[in-house]
Order: C-alpha cells, then sequence, then structure tokens
C-alpha cells in the first residue's frame, strides 16, 4: 500500500501535494537586537528586520527568544545565539 502525501491549503488538506521542507541550517543567526523600537536580527551576515525576506522565508517575527520565520504555509523559529538551542520548527 502506497502512502499519499497531503498538504494544507487555506486550512484544507490536499492529497498528492507534498510539503516543502526548509532546511534550517542555512539560517545562522549572529545576533538580535529587540529592545527598541525596530527589533533585528544578524542572520547570515545581514542585518534584517521584520518584513524582509531571507532565503525566500519572511521574517515575522524578532524577540529576544529568536526570530519567527514563514516559508509558504509553514512558520518556524531560529533561535537566539544567547539561548544556546537549536533551531526548531513550529507547528502550522
Amino acid at each position: 500500500m502506497k502512502a499519499e502525501t497531503q498538504k494544507k491549503i487555506a486550512g484544507e488538506t490536499v492529497p498528492g501535494v507534498a510539503e516543502e521542507k526548509v532546511d534550517l541550517n542555512k539560517f545562522i543567526v549572529q545576533g538580535i537586537i529587540w529592545g527598541g523600537q525596530l527589533p533585528q536580527a544578524i542572520i547570515n551576515k545581514r542585518v534584517l528586520t521584520i518584513g524582509d525576506v531571507i532565503e525566500e522565508s519572511k521574517i515575522e517575527k524578532i524577540d529576544k527568544s529568536g526570530v519567527t520565520l514563514s516559508y509558504k504555509t509553514q512558520i518556524f523559529k531560529l533561535s537566539s545565539p544567547a539561548s544556546g538551542q537549536m533551531n526548531s520548527e513550529a507547528k502550522n
């Protein structure tokens, strides 16, 4: 029996459409500036702010714990370098 891949589009599961995976290892967070009016993150040697796009992923949120990015229908979190945690994917 062959398993069918599925993807949620606009809240509905669509059979036969594979969800693309994001390689979180291609994002290296060197620093986060979160206390002021314009939070910024240094990722892959680029200074970025909310709304910027890197590697086809949009920065949604920057706070002391890390950076939240969206890629198509996926949301994932890059940890702050100070946290010592690995990057993790968040649920859709």
